[in-house]
């Protein structure tokens, strides 16, 4: 995971996504912090929708 490592550090707020949790939890755990991993299937329009509503959670801070 080259990009996400490398944004991380400098501040960057990650969102990685993948279809098995237990690679995406090992993914966090290796990057550290300023990261969230959201497990979805881009073929699946009810997950890929599931990720933008987390995104935008995060974006505004919760506020809607």
């Amino acid at each position: 995971m080259p990009l996400p490592s490398a944004l991380s550090p400098l501040c960057a707020y990650v969102f990685i996504t993948g279809r098995r949790q237990t690679e995406l939890d090992a993914a966090v755990k290796a990057i550290g912090k300023n990261i969230t991993g959201v497990q979805s299937d881009a073929s699946n329009l009810a997950d890929l929708s599931r990720l933008f509503a987390t995104e935008t959670l995060y974006i505004t801070g919760g506020l809607r």
